[in-house]
């Protein structure tokens, strides 16, 4: 899931706890796309949602933002 959501040019770090279901993800403000972030988890097998709280946290940041996409959960057709 890391190496998935880092392929994205504007990702920086990426601390993933699968216990608590949550993603700690640092983007580039400027070109931060939360449905290219579901679609990356979404294609790499996993399911998730974005928080609105967070998405309004994270446009009141000025350049990095840092938010947690929540209820990660491998989808059941065996993908890794």
């Amino acid at each position: 899931m890391q190496k998935a959501l880092q392929s994205l040019p504007w990702v920086g770090k990426v601390q993933v706890d699968f216990e608590s279901k949550t993603a700690k993800v640092e983007v580039e403000k400027t070109r931060f796309d939360p449905a290219k972030i579901i679609a990356v988890l979404t294609k790499a097998g996993y399911g998730g949602k974005i928080q609105a709280k967070d998405l309004a946290k994270a446009k009141a940041m000025d350049s990095v933002i840092v938010f947690r996409v929540l209820g990660m959960k491998k989808a059941k057709s065996g993908a890794t």
